[in-house]
């Protein structure tokens, strides 16, 4: 994973990861990798994000007993 931020043009609508606000398609953005989007000048103080790493496991019923999970 690339821990910069990348200047692109959005090709798909999305909210800014800093101040929650709609970025259109074909505007200007920063992207980073396993972060998401942000105005270029956004007006919310600049945060460095955090990575969340956390995942959600579905373990199957009948596989609860082989693995010991109850």
């Amino acid at each position: 994973m690339s821990n910069k931020w990348i200047k692109l043009t959005v090709k798909f609508s999305n909210k800014c990861i800093q101040c929650d606000s709609y970025i259109m398609k074909g505007e200007k953005a920063l992207w980073m990798e396993g972060l998401g989007i942000k105005h270029i000048d956004c007006p919310v103080i600049n945060i460095e994000p955090v990575k969340d790493d956390s995942r959600l496991i579905i373990i199957e019923e009948e596989d609860k007993e082989m693995l010991g999970i109850k």
